[in-house]
Formats: C-alpha cells, structure tokens, sequence
C-alpha cells in the first residue's frame, strides 16, 4: 500500500474496507490462513509487485 508492499491482514472489523483485493489479501485468524496467504504471494511476484504499486480507494465518510 503507501509502502509499496503487498498486505496480508486479518478480516476482522471494517479492515475489508481498506484492504482490498488490489492492494492485498484477507484471512482469517489461523495460521493455515496467514501461511497459504504469504506462500501464495512469494509464489506470484508478480502479484506482490502489481498489489505494492495500488493505493486503496479512499473511503468517504
């Protein structure tokens, strides 16, 4: 995102609102989650590359 990484979080709260799938992956809690997420991106650089160049969408209010 403003970094220009790719984001692996947590759906929890509104976090789906601000990581979208363009700018990164949400999972759930367990570490199966996290693991398939983080091999998924270190599998595609792609990907990792196209995510870290997106900004979120600003969200109005």
């Amino acid at each position: 995102m403003a970094s220009g990484c790719a984001v692996i979080s947590s759906d929890v709260g509104l976090t789906k609102k601000v990581v979208t799938p363009d700018v990164g992956i949400l999972v759930g809690l367990s570490a199966k989650e996290i693991s398939d997420a983080m091999k998924h991106l270190f599998d595609n650089p792609d990907l990792i590359e196209h995510m870290g160049q997106k900004e979120p969408e600003k969200n109005s209010r």
